[in-house]
């Protein structure tokens, strides 16, 4: 399970560090890069707000999981989300918008 969370640590940092470097080099200085900017940010919360609720459900609407395990479950959110918004970063600047 150690193994899992290192692995998932340095993902984060990786999908993090390629985030930051689009954020500063030209491409998002201009207008498309703006609109994938917020584009991004928008899946971000979007996915924050749904993983978030998805744990209130969880734990306290159907009791699926304990209520002791929900700040890790709101943990691994946050941490897959970095993940996800990079992956989507990438696919998003490939394609024509």
């Amino acid at each position: 399970m150690e193994i899992l969370f290192v692995a998932l640590a340095i993902i984060v940092i990786a999908s993090e560090g390629y985030k930051a470097k689009f954020e500063k080099s030209e491409e998002s200085k201009d207008e498309r890069g703006q609109l994938i900017l917020l584009k991004v940010k928008s899946m971000s919360y979007n996915y924050l707000t749904i993983g978030i609720i998805g744990g209130f459900m969880l734990a306290g609407l159907f009791e699926i999981m304990p209520i002791k395990y929900f700040p890790i479950y709101v943990l691994v959110v946050f941490l897959l989300q970095s993940v996800i918004s990079a992956l989507y970063l990438i696919s998003i600047q490939k394609r024509e918008i």
